[in-house]
């Protein structure tokens, strides 16, 4: 599989939690503000904008740290196989690979080769260093 085909892995996770954490601050900030300002002026619309807007804050907070961003890579390969003898060969996705693509001669018993199934496959830690 070439550079070009493989997926890039994305960095966004971070800085979606940092954006995240800080409109969650402003949140924070803003409605304790409301808060305050309704308590000292006995305004009951502002008290109750302040616990929505506060408890918007907590909404953010528990979405953005509760669950992982994982950016998985995958590597797609394609099962070849032979219609006669049932050899079966899987190697790398090439660009113009369809189902039941025919590929040539079996290297068996000189029978039909063709695509069997195209499938992806995620690519572990350990694989990623080696390739």
């Amino acid at each position: 599989m070439s550079d070009s085909e493989r997926p890039k892995p994305t960095g966004g996770a971070r800085g979606a939690r940092i954006v995240a954490a800080m409109i969650a601050i402003f949140c924070l900030i803003f409605g304790l503000s409301y808060l305050y300002t309704g308590f000292q002026n006995g305004d009951q619309i502002s008290i109750i904008v302040g616990f929505l807007i506060f408890s918007f804050f907590f909404s953010l907070i528990g979405s953005a740290w509760r669950t992982p961003v994982v950016n998985p890579l995958f590597r797609t390969v394609s099962v070849i196989k032979c219609d006669k003898c049932q050899y079966t060969e899987v190697r790398d996705f090439q660009r113009g690979d369809y189902m039941y693509k025919t590929l040539g001669k079996c290297k068996e018993c000189e029978g039909e080769m063709f695509i069997r199934s195209i499938y992806t496959i995620p690519i572990q830690k350990t694989q990623l260093r080696a390739s």
